[in-house]
């Protein structure tokens, strides 16, 4: 049994990390209760739950606490989520940057295997190849989405150093599309499945060509794992998500009113507050040669699991943050 530690793991991702890791092991997570997805889990018995605000001044001792006795970190913590890149820029930069900061300083004084958890959006406005080493050049700081890519992009970078500086045994993943059950907040996918599951208006941005992958999260569990277990990705920087699934937001809210048996109207609305990201889709072919790990879940099955989850759950949108 080893001490696995999630920093920012009350949410999505790192509810089914949790639920994964303490059948074999311990775990510990830090964060705070804003998308509180651990609630969902029925068994907790080798979780423990602490409240911790990167940004406070008393952040760098709770981490020293909980860090010096375990065996691995894996850091979630981040500011996501649309409408906040224009409304709190700041808070998105220095969570998500200053944040990592901290926990890479206080891994490094103790030494311990890290996960960083990027972003596909750290690709900038679209590629449809996006791999790992790729030139990546980001916009004008006027525009406002960027504030959580520019953030995400800093934590690679100071991961990196950290690693070629100090040797800080690091991974960094950049996950695309993640869904699945227990999501909150604003994944595209689990507020379609909760509009179409109450007939709700489905609200398209555009006229609905932007086009994304979305992998379902026991793979990427799995790729995690598998990078846990492989210290050839130490240094390393994975995407994970799945290129077979990618399509048009337009048709991703037609499958989801088909498999919902919807009656849902579907709505096409302007964009406000931040520029769009009309296209990206991932290669994932070094998580493939290197950790011989490929995505298994199609685009429907997921779907089919994620909206028996929301059936079943009733989650509404007052505890969407």
């Amino acid at each position: 049994m080893k001490t696995i530690v999630l920093i920012g793991g009350y949410g999505f991702l790192g509810s089914h990390l949790a639920e994964f890791f303490q059948k074999e092991n311990k775990v510990i997570i830090l964060g705070n209760f804003k998308r509180n997805s651990i609630r969902f889990l029925k068994d907790q018995k080798n979780i423990e739950l602490h409240n911790v605000d990167l940004l406070n001044d008393n952040a760098f001792s709770i981490l020293e606490n909980y860090i010096k006795y375990s065996d691995v970190v894996l850091n979630l913590a981040a500011i996501a989520g649309v409408s906040n890149y224009s409304k709190y820029p700041v808070n998105v930069l220095l969570t998500n940057g200053l944040g990592t900061a901290k926990v890479l300083d206080v891994c490094k004084k103790f030494d311990k295997r890290l996960i960083i958890f990027s972003s596909s959006e750290v690709y900038g406005e679209g590629s449809s190849n996006c791999f790992e080493e790729q030139y990546v050049i980001l916009d004008s700081p006027k525009n406002l989405r960027l504030s959580y890519a520019v953030s995400k992009l800093f934590g690679d970078h100071l991961a990196y150093s950290y690693y070629k500086q100090f040797g800080l045994p690091i991974t960094i993943v950049r996950p695309f599309g993640i869904y699945g059950p227990r999501q909150l907040g604003e994944g595209g996918i689990q507020i379609f499945v909760r509009k179409c599951i109450n007939n709700e208006t489905l609200q398209v941005v555009g006229n609905g060509v932007q086009t994304r992958d979305w992998c379902y999260v026991e793979d990427l569990v799995e790729a995690i794992n598998l990078i846990l277990t492989n210290d050839k990705s130490i240094g390393e920087i994975y995407n994970i998500g799945n290129p077979d699934t990618n399509c048009t937001i337009l048709q991703l809210a037609k499958l989801i009113k088909e498999l919902t048996k919807s009656s849902s109207e579907i709505e096409f609305i302007e964009r406000s507050g931040v520029k769009d990201t009309m296209f990206r889709k991932c290669n994932v072919n070094k998580a493939g040669s290197s950790l011989i790990w490929y995505p298994k879940t199609s685009l429907k099955d997921g779907l089919l699991k994620t909206i028996e989850w929301y059936r079943e759950n009733n989650v509404g949108e007052n505890i969407s943050v």
